[in-house]
C-alpha cells in the first residue's frame, strides 16, 4: 500500500519536474510524504482535552465540546464539534471523566451507537461534587467518530476536572 502511495507522489512530482532520484527537491518531497505516512500508519494518534474556562451547562442530546486541547497527535479531535474522527483503523482506548455537583448522564458514542455511559443519580443533589469516569476500548475503522453526549440537562465542572482522552493502542 505504501508503494502505491509513494508512486503517486512520483507521478505528482513528475508532472511539474523531471523525475530524478538524485534531485534534492524530489527527495525532500518524498521524505516529507514518508514521515507523514509513518505518523498516520504508526502509533502516533492520541488526544486529550478538558474543560478549562468555565462550567459547561448541557442540554439533553448535546455533544460535549471541551475548550482546552492538551494534545491532538494525528489531528483526530475537532475542537469545534467535540468529535474525534479516527485517521487510521485500529484499536483505541477512550477515557471520559466528569466532575459535577448535580445529576449528570453522559454517553460515549461510536458513530451513532451508544457504547458506554457515566451517571450521577438524581438522588445526589446535595451540592457535593462527585468525580465519575469511564474507560472503553474500541475497534475503529478509518473515519469512525467517537464523541461524548449529554443524555439529560446537566453540567460539567471546569478547571481541568472534566475531560475526554483517546489513544490508538495498536
Amino acid at each position: 500500500m505504501i508503494e502505491k502511495n509513494l508512486l503517486s507522489v512520483e507521478v505528482i512530482y513528475e508532472f511539474d519536474h523531471p523525475k530524478s532520484i538524485e534531485d534534492p527537491i524530489f527527495l525532500k518531497c518524498l521524505w516529507i510524504y514518508f514521515v507523514g505516512m509513518v505518523q498516520l500508519h504508526g502509533i502516533k494518534v492520541s488526544f486529550s482535552v478538558n474543560m478549562k474556562a468555565k462550567e459547561l451547562n448541557l442540554g439533553g442530546g448535546q455533544t460535549v465540546i471541551y475548550d482546552e486541547v492538551l494534545t491532538n497527535d494525528g489531528k483526530g479531535y475537532d475542537d469545534r464539534t467535540g468529535v474525534f474522527t479516527s485517521p487510521v483503523a485500529g484499536t483505541y482506548m477512550f477515557v471520559v471523566d466528569a466532575l459535577s455537583s448535580q445529576p449528570l448522564w453522559l454517553h460515549i458514542y461510536l458513530n451513532k451507537t451508544k457504547v458506554a455511559s457515566l451517571h450521577i443519580s438524581k438522588s445526589h443533589s446535595n451540592g457535593v461534587y462527585l468525580q465519575i469516569s469511564r474507560t472503553v476500548i474500541l475497534k475503529l475503522r478509518k473515519r469512525d467518530h467517537v464523541k461524548v453526549v449529554s443524555a439529560v440537562k446537566g453540567s460539567v465542572h471546569h478547571n481541568g476536572y472534566s475531560g475526554f482522552s483517546g489513544a490508538k493502542l495498536y
